[in-house]
């Protein structure tokens, strides 16, 4: 995933507030319009899970405090 290109590490990935804010800035717009696509385009898809990503994009954006960098990071680079 190319989040990681400009990092040493995944300490380093983990420390960056930067990189931190827009991946759960982007992750929680990801996440809303996944909840908008039709069910047509849902289907041709069946590879994605669907509700998990919006799932998590309601936690990101209510649970702001309690995210683990460390699993969700390890959760993007193996979805």
């Amino acid at each position: 995933m190319e989040l990681k290109q400009d990092v040493a590490n995944d300490e380093e990935l983990a420390e960056d507030w930067k990189i931190h804010s827009g991946v759960l800035y982007y992750l929680e717009i990801i996440g809303e319009a996944s909840h908008h696509l039709s069910k047509e385009i849902k289907k041709v898809n069946p590879h994605i899970n669907w509700k998990k990503l919006y799932d998590s994009r309601n936690f990101i954006a209510h649970q702001y405090f309690r995210v683990n960098f460390e699993q969700l990071y390890m959760e993007i680079n193996t979805e």
